[in-house]
């Protein structure tokens, strides 16, 4: 039944779709942090410039995050079982999957341990008016960095999962 169920073409489809409008939902928005974080500097008002750190803050944890936690965990999981990409899972033809799958996990360890928690604690500062202070400026120099290496790094998750370098299949051919 399983069988049935996790390697059958409509359900490959379904995850496909799946995947791919998570990547689109969960990575488009943190697109925008790049014009949103820079705007942050640029506002006359304390208030304004806390209210876009609030949007962004709420940005990654309610949308951006869950999306790219469970969305495409799940789905990427389940694709490469439908596939059977799991037969052979460390062979040289593999290494695309293997270098994105470890790409995904630096990705998530920097925006999960250094990213949201420093976004957290520049709310919390500002909110109790300590924007003036030297570990404020750390941590903006600190998320201006990281905005950046995440952006690259999801830029080469996407590179490897539609081009599959030294796989056998590639964006018009399926795996």
């Amino acid at each position: 039944m399983l069988g049935a169920f996790v390697f059958n073409q409509t359900w490959f489809t379904i995850l496909l779709v799946l995947h791919v409008s998570g990547a689109i939902m969960g990575l488009g928005p943190s697109f925008a942090f790049s014009i949103i974080g820079p705007a942050i500097g640029k506002q006359e008002s304390p208030a304004a410039s806390l209210a876009l750190m609030k949007i962004m803050e709420k940005i990654e944890k309610a949308l951006v995050l869950p999306i790219l936690i469970f969305v495409q965990l799940s789905t990427g999981v389940l694709l490469i079982y439908n596939r059977h990409l799991d037969a052979g899972f460390f062979h040289s033809n593999r290494a695309w999957l293997l270098a994105g799958i470890g790409i995904y996990v630096v990705a998530m360890a920097l925006s999960r341990g250094v990213n949201v928690p420093a976004m957290g604690k520049l709310i919390h500062m500002a909110e109790a008016g300590q924007a003036n202070t030297t570990e404020f400026g750390k941590l903006v120099k600190l998320t201006q960095r990281m905005g950046p290496i995440l952006t690259v790094l999801a830029l080469g998750i996407m590179v490897l999962m539609i081009w599959k370098p030294g796989g056998q299949c590639g964006p018009l051919i399926r795996c």
